[in-house]
């Protein structure tokens, strides 16, 4: 297994935490505080960039705006 496919597999294994998590929160800032101690997971990967630039954000909107 190459350096790609574990970076693929981290980030994976990231955004399954996330959809695990997201709706056991009750606010953005709580999901993003769940959520720090996984960021290593995105360590070399493209979405490192984009939670630090807002992702938590689009991703509380993504999961919430299916239950508005």
């Amino acid at each position: 297994m190459g350096m790609s496919n574990w970076i693929f597999d981290n980030v994976e294994d990231f955004y399954k935490i996330a959809n695990e998590k997201i709706g056991e929160c009750e606010t953005l800032a709580e999901f993003a505080s769940v959520m720090k101690p996984f960021e290593n997971l995105l360590a070399g990967s493209a979405e490192e960039q984009y939670i630090q630039e807002g992702g938590y954000h689009d991703l509380w909107g993504e999961f919430w705006s299916k239950y508005v």
